[in-house]
């Protein structure tokens, strides 16, 4: 399956450097993450060792596009991200997505807001009248705002592909495993997804009414 993309996503720019969006007219967007960050639903520490680990999950991220793309080099890998390879190929072939779209930036032309999901998949078995999913590859322990991150990109998908502005959707999020083993995965089902998506709007708007009265 091909999803089709609205010809506005050519209107948006997305610097992988900065992790800057811009809108038409090069308007700012603030990221899902940035607003999640921002009104203290995503937490995230200071330091040295958490540079180093946003380092190491910018690094993976990379490589799942790659492999996914059938771009990767596989000899060429350092060991260390050996495992973290072989820890999504566990998932993927228990979890029964098929990725359709992988780290292709998003934004909301209605919302003002902008993201890039790391992978748009089908189920390979339809749950009920449920055919797709939103995947979160993850590198770093556990997080409540993680679940409201999916939702925030199930926002988005609705609103740049054809194919999926009236679907239910379901999230996982993926904790890699440096070890290569089976991941932990926090599955958000549909009911926790259309919740999370009215939160993160919620969010969106008590942090632009923030910006606008500061």
């Amino acid at each position: 399956m091909i999803l089709t993309p609205r010809p506005f996503m050519k209107e948006c720019e997305f610097d992988p450097g900065a992790h800057r969006y811009w809108g038409p007219g090069g308007e700012i967007l603030p990221s899902v993450t940035t607003i999640l960050k921002a009104e203290g639903i995503s937490r995230y520490s200071n330091g040295p060792s958490v540079d180093s680990l946003m380092q190491i999950g910018t690094w993976v991220h990379d490589m799942v596009r790659m492999f996914e793309r059938g771009t990767l080099d596989e000899s060429a890998l350092a060991v260390s991200m050996r495992g973290y390879l072989d820890s999504y190929r566990t998932w993927k072939a228990m979890a029964g997505i098929i990725p359709l779209v992988v780290e292709q930036p998003l934004f909301s032309p209605r919302w003002k807001f902008a993201g890039t999901p790391d992978i748009l998949g089908a189920l390979a078995v339809p749950e009920a009248d449920v055919r797709f999913a939103v995947v979160d590859l993850k590198t770093g322990s556990l997080r409540a705002g993680d679940r409201i991150q999916v939702s925030g990109y199930m926002g988005l998908a609705r609103e740049c592909y054809e194919e999926l502005e009236k679907e239910f959707m379901v999230g996982h999020v993926v904790y890699l495993r440096s070890d290569g083993g089976m991941p932990r995965v926090e599955q958000v089902d549909v009911l926790g997804m259309e919740e999370g998506l009215n939160l993160f709007r919620g969010a969106l708007s008590l942090n632009r009414w923030k910006i606008v009265n500061k």
